[in-house]
């Protein structure tokens, strides 16, 4: 009678002592179960200073980063060395003998490789002589050149061109037309004061003899598209003052 007792003790007892020590419910001697791994987290992301991403543009230096243009250490847009540009000219001769002209005008230029450019310039203007048919005029002038051009800071550039020139004054006075081809040298400056707005002065020395041996030049460029500039400008040579006002399309 107590070895049936002490059996029935010992199973009632079971359940409370492999719940006390752990055990599942599932039977006895069943190992403890560990809870499941988290999944891995995503790897961390590292940046470089200044944040955004380091990119080169076509004038091969850096890009500033991208929302913050305090960083800017390449060449802004408008400092480009690929560009066409037309518009209105006057010309204005220190001859006594000579009026105004108005004319057209047209330059062309584009970038082989860093820092080489090449140039092209055309322009032709007309005087009516002030109603006076003596006085009438065509002149033309034509250029072709190379330059090179040296970042001094992001939105300094140095720049220096040579080349060939020609130019005909073709008059009613026959005293006073010309016809003549001569080489010039100019050294410039050009200033971006913002992305939108251009600076720029040089000075062009040539070997003419009937036409400009040197002429100042200064000019002013504003952006109103991405890539397109309105240009103001005025030309101080020893034979002619000269205004300009007109386009440049950039690339």
């Amino acid at each position: 009678m107590k070895r049936p007792l002490t059996l029935l003790l010992v199973l009632a007892a079971a359940p409370a002592f492999a719940q006390y020590y752990g055990a599942p419910s599932g039977g006895m001697g069943a190992m403890p179960t560990m809870p499941p791994a988290p999944p891995p987290g995503p790897p961390p992301s590292y940046d470089y200073y200044g944040g955004g991403d380091m990119s080169y543009d076509s004038s091969g230096y850096s890009s500033a980063p991208s929302g913050n243009s305090s960083f800017a250490t390449s060449s802004p847009g408008i400092l480009s060395y690929g560009f066409l540009e037309g518009g209105y000219q006057y010309r204005d001769p220190k001859n006594n003998g000579l009026e105004g002209a108005h004319g057209l005008g047209l330059t062309l230029s584009a970038q082989l490789f860093q820092p080489l450019f090449i140039k092209a310039g055309f322009d032709w203007s007309k005087s009516s002589g002030g109603g006076r048919a003596s006085r009438e005029y065509d002149f033309t002038n034509a250029s072709l050149g190379v330059g090179l051009y040296l970042p001094i800071v992001s939105r300094f550039h140095f720049v220096g061109e040579v080349g060939g020139i020609y130019s005909k004054l073709d008059a009613s006075r026959n005293n006073l037309s010309f016809t003549e081809g001569a080489f010039y040298a100019r050294p410039a400056l050009r200033f971006a004061i913002t992305e939108a707005i251009e600076l720029q002065a040089g000075i062009t020395i040539t070997s003419a003899d009937n036409y400009d041996t040197s002429i100042i030049d200064f000019s002013a460029y504003f952006r109103v598209l991405s890539q397109l500039d309105l240009s103001v400008g005025v030309d101080l040579g020893d034979e002619f003052t000269g205004f300009a006002g007109g386009i440049r399309f950039r690339w």
